[in-house]
This record gives C-alpha cells, sequence and structure tokens, in this order.
C-alpha cells in the first residue's frame, strides 16, 4: 500500500499542477513607447500633470528624479535620516520627494516616494528628469523591443492565487 501512495501521489500532483498551470494568465500592465537618444531608451512622461524626460535604465538599482527638476515640480523634499551619499564631487544629503501620480504612456502610478538624485545638472544629465529604475522593472517581466520603439511589461496572474505563478 505504501508503494502504490508513493507512486500516485506524484501523478496526481502533476496532474493537478498542470490544471492550476493552464489558468495562470500572462497580462500586459503596460507599453512603454521609447525613443533611442544617444542610444539610450526615453519616453516622455508626466509627474503630477507636468512633463518629464525619463531614461528607462535597469542598470541602476533604483528609481530617482533629478534634483533641480523635482524643485521646479515644487515637490515636497523631505530628509528623513542623516545619511548622505557619495560621489566623485563629494557627498550630498539623501532627499526624498513624494509625487502624487507619474504617467507613462497609459501606465499610471500614484503616491509614489523617490529619491532625489541631487548631483548637479552636468551635460550628461540635461534631458534626463527622471531616471527608472531596476526596482521598477523587476516588480515585472519585461520585454525590451528596442528596435521596434516599444518595452512590453507583463506579469502572470493566476486567479485564485493573487502572487505570481
Amino acid at each position: 500500500m505504501t508503494k502504490l501512495l508513493l507512486i500516485c501521489a506524484p501523478v496526481v500532483c502533476v496532474i493537478v499542477g498542470s490544471q492550476a498551470l493552464g489558468a495562470c494568465k500572462i497580462i500586459q500592465v503596460a507599453e512603454l513607447h521609447v525613443n533611442r537618444v544617444s542610444n539610450r531608451p526615453m519616453s516622455d512622461g508626466a509627474i503630477n500633470g507636468q512633463k518629464v524626460n525619463i531614461l528607462l535604465d535597469t542598470g541602476i538599482y533604483r528609481t530617482f528624479i533629478e534634483g533641480a527638476a523635482a524643485r521646479q515640480l515644487h515637490l515636497p523634499l523631505r530628509q528623513y535620516s542623516d545619511q548622505r551619499t557619495y560621489g566623485v564631487g563629494g557627498s550630498v544629503p539623501i532627499l526624498t520627494a513624494v509625487v502624487e501620480q507619474l504617467k507613462i504612456d497609459r501606465f499610471t502610478v500614484k503616491d509614489l516616494r523617490l529619491t532625489v538624485l541631487d548631483q548637479g545638472k552636468t551635460k550628461e544629465l540635461a534631458r534626463l528628469e527622471l531616471l527608472l529604475g531596476a526596482d521598477f522593472f523587476s516588480r515585472f517581466t519585461t520585454e525590451f523591443d528596442l528596435a521596434n520603439g516599444v518595452i512590453h511589461t507583463r506579469e502572470t496572474y493566476f486567479p485564485s492565487m493573487p502572487a505570481t505563478c
């Protein structure tokens, strides 16, 4: 009896598991249109209804808003600790900006807290106001189709389980 149970249990798990997997759906969260500027994926967006230039960059770990852009958009800036960030030009305090709404194409995020990158505008950062980083893209399955100027973000959905499949 024990041998029969050991043989049948994996078969039952495979059958039940394959049925559950069939109910799993992949849904598109957003389709972000991009332009390549100096071989970098850039997109137009809006923060609280005001236009911003966005660099879509999986090479940075966190999403940042450039300090001058945060001030120009009149975002409330907060410093929550004594922590500082260090770079070639020295150190600056770590600031946070609260955004009521970030919109990129038809994709919208509300009540977003962003770290402020306050290193001063350099020629390199002249067109960048928001740097969308890996913390954003890691929430989704992301497909970069830069040849066609689009980035697709998708997630898996299982109707009876809200977590990923």
